[in-house]
């Protein structure tokens, strides 16, 4: 074994009583440098991720893992925290499909069976991959406050009110016209204010507009 080899064994070596005392600022920092030295080795890699991952970074830890696997598709260690991981973001049978995974690598490997005696009425599938949904565009005309007309000055109250006085007067005066009777006046009034309604509902100033509602497709 040549210098370069015993260091590299000193090196993983220091990384795991680190990580077995729970001392992963320490761990993290030589399998780091290991890395720096050789990226593609496995064993730093393994246990980086799996230091990285009870230090609390589980995102960082995770690609880690799928690098492990993707390399070496009998690491058992890596597909338990992949499950792991999936069980802390509450995707339960997602999580149980890596663990199931983890026991097949190695029947004897008790926390994945542990796990898996968690959740046995769980079925076994492929893991669903994370999908990202673009959310929604957005509607500017719905989003929009509805518009309130103005309020309208008194003078032009004044104006709409001499309007249906004179509606009113003139069906009165139409009514007794043409039946020469006082009586007709009072169907002439009706039909006045009859005549006014839609005239003076346009002046409304309760009236509000509301956004028009897009079509769907």
């Amino acid at each position: 074994m040549d210098g370069a080899q015993h260091k590299r064994e000193d090196r993983l070596a220091a990384a795991r009583v680190h990580l077995d005392k729970g001392d992963l600022s320490s761990a993290i920092d030589l399998l780091k440098m290991r890395l720096t030295e050789d990226e593609n080795d496995l064993e730093a890699l393994l246990l980086l991720a799996v230091a990285l991952f009870r230090a609390g970074f589980a995102t960082q830890s995770r690609g880690l893992f799928e690098r492990v696997i993707n390399q070496d598709a009998s690491s058992y260690t890596a597909c338990y925290y992949l499950g792991l991981g999936l069980e802390r973001e509450h995707r339960l049978a997602d999580a149980v499909c890596y663990y199931r995974r983890a026991a097949r690598l190695r029947p004897d490997f008790k926390p994945a069976l542990n796990r898996l005696a968690l959740y046995a009425s769980l079925p076994d599938r492929t893991p669903t991959p994370e999908v990202r949904t673009a959310p929604p565009a957005a509607n500017p005309e719905a989003d929009r406050p509805p518009t309130v007309q103005k309020p309208q000055s008194r003078l032009f109250r004044f104006f709409l009110f001499l309007v249906w006085v004179a509606l009113l007067a003139g069906g009165a005066g139409v009514g007794v016209l043409v039946t020469q009777q006082p009586l007709a006046a009072l169907p002439g009034l009706i039909v006045g204010h009859l005549i006014s309604i839609p005239l003076l509902g346009r002046f409304n100033p309760r009236r509000v507009k509301r956004p028009k509602k897009p079509k769907r497709m």
